[in-house]
């Protein structure tokens, strides 16, 4: 995925004191200060020359010593810097603020946050994301943004009072705005969460300050009540078991069942084409009607299943292999894409299944998830996984390309405007045996080298 922006500026690095060439409608000369509760003095000064860009950031002692910060930003493409003195955890003495430029979606943009630690008289990283604007409320940081185009997001992180750098373990709320609703200009809600993609709890705001965050769309928001719970579902796929052969796909599809998507191809390689299908049921006691109002109406909550049936080549029966009833994943929110993309049996015999996640509100990211089986040791063995991720607020990139056979993993970083990503690592690792299809269950719940497959 690339977004274009109306206007790029290519710039290999920029490090504070370094000079780069810069058009001139971007190059404005500018000086910022913040007198400090110790009396000593921040600045930032930026200086045209020439054509050339200067930024200088030092703080001045009460005994006239000039302290100069020197830090490096990573990225090589960079639309517009703009710095600002903020005092972001309110200490009294000022921090660094960098918008880069380098936007996802909308309005979110790469920033970093340079906190000034007085201790050690330095500038350290703070925090650094993709966002439209810091805020902070009690003793919290909170970056805001656009998550989709028809809703917007907070996320709320744990100021500390030692310098280390908020990262992403910090983060103890999340709240999600949707302006996709008929009767009210926005509906609002706050979750409990421990990660960005965690789904969280409803909880109530913490005091009546924090309510002026549901007014990014309007006045006339609805907030979701802390007692709200997900709908569950009603019935499951295991009370099911499908057919044990069947002449034709037709005759193993039950009653009250929809096929979703099917593949045909010779999996187990006798030169018969098998036979793979996803159904759902139709139950309309699993469909529930959307009561808070984002996005769909109703949400379907009915069972999905994955069955493999193989040919047999003398009485051209499809034999039934096995069935897989949690492995293909339901579209149980009202604001996600339907998660299920794609199911293929390719001319090597190979199984790929595929999920694309995307959602209208409550989740900063979007993603592909591609999945490689082949049969063998009479058994659907996971042999390659591929990903793909995004950040729509800060643009960035990363990619997960894993080779169960040889052992090898390809780890891919960069941003979307990147064609081929800057950064690449090679990880080998050990596994005493392949993964099957009917070990892997779900989705997902196979933690692998850092990352949940």
């Amino acid at each position: 995925m690339k977004f274009i922006f109306t206007t790029l500026l290519l710039i290999s690095f920029l490090s504070i004191g370094h000079a780069e060439t810069l058009g001139s409608d971007v190059c404005k000369e500018k000086s910022q200060n913040f007198i400090n509760k110790d009396q000593s003095q921040l600045f930032v000064q930026e200086k045209c020359v020439n054509n050339k860009k200067s930024i200088s950031v030092f703080t001045q002692t009460t005994n006239n010593k000039k302290i100069q910060h020197d830090f490096k930003l990573k990225g090589k493409e960079i639309v517009r810097l703009d710095f600002s003195i903020i005092d972001i955890d309110k200490d009294g003495y000022g921090d660094v603020g960098l918008s880069t430029g380098v936007c996802g979606a909308g309005p979110n943009c790469k920033h970093y946050i340079y906190r000034y630690d007085a201790l050690t008289k330095k500038l350290n990283l703070f925090f650094s994301s993709g966002y439209s604007e810091l805020l902070s409320i009690d003793g919290y940081l909170i970056e805001s943004g656009r998550s989709s185009a028809a809703a917007w997001e907070y996320h709320v992180y744990k100021i500390y009072k030692s310098p280390n750098q908020i990262k992403e373990q910090d983060l103890v709320m999340k709240i999600v705005v949707d302006a996709d609703v008929e009767s009210y200009d926005a509906v609002c809600k706050f979750f409990s969460v421990k990660s960005i993609e965690d789904e969280g709890i409803f909880i109530n705001p913490p005091n009546q300050k924090w309510l002026k965050l549901c007014e990014v769309y309007g006045k006339n928001y609805y907030l979701v009540p802390s007692q709200v719970k997900e709908p569950k579902m009603v019935t499951k796929s295991q009370t099911l078991e499908l057919k044990p052969y069947g002449a034709s796909l037709k005759s193993l599809i039950p009653t009250g069942w929809k096929l979703l998507k099917k593949a045909e191809g010779d999996l187990n390689q006798d030169g018969y084409n098998d036979l793979a299908f996803v159904i759902q049921n139709t139950d309309s006691k699993n469909i529930r009607n959307n009561e808070e109002g984002l996005g769909r109406k109703t949400i379907d909550l009915n069972p999905r299943i994955l069955a493999i049936y193989f040919r047999d080549g003398k009485s051209k029966q499809l034999i039934k292999y096995g069935q897989y009833d949690e492995f293909i994943i339901l579209q149980d929110s009202p604001v996600m894409d339907e998660p299920f993309k794609s199911l293929e049996i390719d001319q090597r015999g190979i199984l790929k299944i595929s999920f694309h996640f995307w959602s209208s509100a409550g989740s900063w990211s979007t993603s592909d998830d591609h999945y490689k089986f082949r049969f063998s040791d009479k058994a659907f063995q996971l042999i390659g996984y591929d990903s793909f991720y995004l950040h729509r607020g800060s643009g960035e990139v990363q990619e997960h390309s894993i080779n169960f056979l040889t052992r090898k993993m390809k780890i891919s970083k960069g941003t979307i405007e990147q064609d081929i990503l800057e950064s690449v690592q090679w990880k080998k690792f050990k596994l005493k045996k392949l993964k099957t299809l009917q070990e892997l269950k779900k989705p997902f719940e196979w933690h692998f080298m850092g990352i949940e497959i």
